[in-house]
């Protein structure tokens, strides 16, 4: 059971990386196994992978950071009566989707799949927006 909490967890991770570049890796890809490797990006020797892969990170740990703000924002409006109940209820129920696809499919590790939950992060990152802009 730790081993597979682990590698979920782990996959779940990989999972989360909002990947800007998803098309163009796609496109630009080498999936046949006669062409020459040198066409594949994801060689562990490639500069280009970790240029990528270093993108990858910082954009969603800045997209994250800003969805945290926002989720914290949410909170403290809602202890001060600033926020209704209802609203309220519809920001958690956005956490509850959120946490459901990546139970789901948060082990197949490809951020492809938590597209579903880009909409409900939307309104977490626009609501930390607003807050660094005050």
């Amino acid at each position: 059971p730790f081993e597979s909490a682990r590698y979920h967890i782990w996959k779940t991770f990989q999972t989360m990386m909002i990947d800007p570049f998803q098309v163009i890796k796609d496109m630009n890809l080498d999936k046949t196994k006669g062409k020459k490797e040198g066409t594949r990006y994801w060689k562990l020797k490639s500069k280009k992978y970790y240029f990528y892969l270093s993108i990858v990170i910082i954009y969603s740990l800045i997209i994250y950071f800003i969805s945290l703000v926002g989720l914290v924002s949410i909170i403290s409006d809602f202890r001060k009566k600033i926020l209704p109940k209802n609203l309220f209820l519809i920001y958690m129920l956005f956490i509850l989707i959120i946490a459901y696809f990546l139970l789901v499919s948060g082990w197949m590790g490809n951020p492809r799949y938590f597209t579903p939950c880009m909409p409900f992060l939307l309104f977490f990152t626009s609501r930390g927006i607003e807050k660094f802009f005050k």
